[in-house]
């Protein structure tokens, strides 16, 4: 797998976000805008920002999906289409997908460099006690024809066909499951042993000119967004402005 990453191209630059509706990034109070995609758009003035609305959303599903794949998924709540999404736009189109509510002061020079074909931050880190971790699948990023997000795209239209699959399982697990499999060749979910953390990491180190990766405590200790705050009150507060009254979480 290393050596069909070193083939591909480089990384676009264009940065993939999506919201519910139109949201105004350049005129926007809100302290997860300022300090999230403003806070990119002024560090990384090349880069182009894709957002991408509710229908425009569900407009990209309909036309990269099968229609009897696409009737599975359309009455879905928008978080889950956009696990399925995220990977399609990473597959065909590449550059970085964000949730919108991640933090960025960080220059995207200093996690890609000319070599970097992905992103992948580790939610965690294998290099942290603990036993729950995976990779993270708010941000993540590559050029276009990456066969791990190829992979993870078929595999969540395949497991939504079969019916079994709880809708957690087609997102965090699912990435982190299809990534250990391919990349690393140990298929874990979100607690791997002790003796496959190593070899995870191992490998990372191996490969970091290929892979760009990161131990994240988010949201104010992650790859885009390095920190020393130790208080998230005001983030949290933002988010559930940002989010409104009529916020459902989607789990």
């Amino acid at each position: 797998m290393v050596s069909i990453l070193v083939g591909l191209g480089v990384i676009p630059k264009i940065l993939h976000l999506t919201w519910k509706d139109n949201l105004d990034l350049n005129h926007n109070s809100n302290l997860l805008i300022q300090k999230g995609v403003a806070q990119f758009k002024r560090l990384n003035p090349t880069w182009k920002i894709e957002l991408s609305t509710d229908a425009q959303l569900n407009g990209y599903l309909k036309s990269h999906l099968a229609y009897s794949d696409y009737r599975l998924i359309s009455s879905k709540h928008a978080a889950e289409k956009s696990d399925l999404w995220r990977l399609l736009k990473m597959c065909y189109t590449g550059g970085i997908y964000m949730d919108i509510d991640r933090l960025s002061n960080t220059r995207v020079e200093e996690y890609i460099k000319n070599t970097t074909k992905m992103i992948l931050p580790q939610f965690h880190g294998f290099s942290s006690p603990g036993t729950f971790i995976n990779f993270s699948q708010d941000f993540m990023g590559g050029a276009p024809g990456n066969p791990i997000f190829c992979e993870a795209a078929k595999e969540n239209v395949k497991r939504r066909r079969s019916k079994k699959s709880k809708t957690y399982d087609l997102g965090p697990r699912l990435y982190t499951e299809m990534v250990s499999r391919l990349l690393f060749g140990i298929q874990f979910t979100e607690r791997p042993s002790n003796r496959v953390k190593n070899e995870v990491q191992s490998q990372l180190h191996r490969h970091r000119d290929i892979v760009s990766s990161y131990c994240e405590i988010p949201p104010l200790h992650t790859i885009a967004y390095r920190s020393s705050e130790t208080s998230r009150e005001w983030f949290d507060r933002a988010r559930d402005k940002l989010r409104g009254r009529g916020y459902l979480k989607w789990t």
